[in-house]
């Protein structure tokens, strides 16, 4: 008996699956830049390492991480 639809399961790689591979490669760039002495490039190389990390965070994690740096910035603006 045939279903109306069938489900194909198509071996994707996902965005956490590829993360070790974009961190390792966003690492070994920033390295390159600074033995370079090129520290624009590898400080942005260094940027996207994080941005790779926390995009495999909780996204509670972030939002709560998120919502504590808004109060201690709100509280250091405070004068005096």
């Amino acid at each position: 008996m045939d279903t109306p639809h069938q489900t194909y399961h198509l071996a994707m790689p996902t965005r956490v699956d590829a993360a070790p591979a974009r961190l390792a490669g966003a690492a070994a760039t920033a390295k390159a830049a600074e033995s370079r002495g090129d520290w624009m490039a590898a400080h942005e190389a260094w940027r996207l390492y994080r941005l790779i990390r926390d995009g495999q965070r909780d996204p509670d994690d972030l939002l709560v991480e998120g919502v504590e740096l808004s109060a201690l910035a709100r509280e250091l603006s405070r004068p005096g």
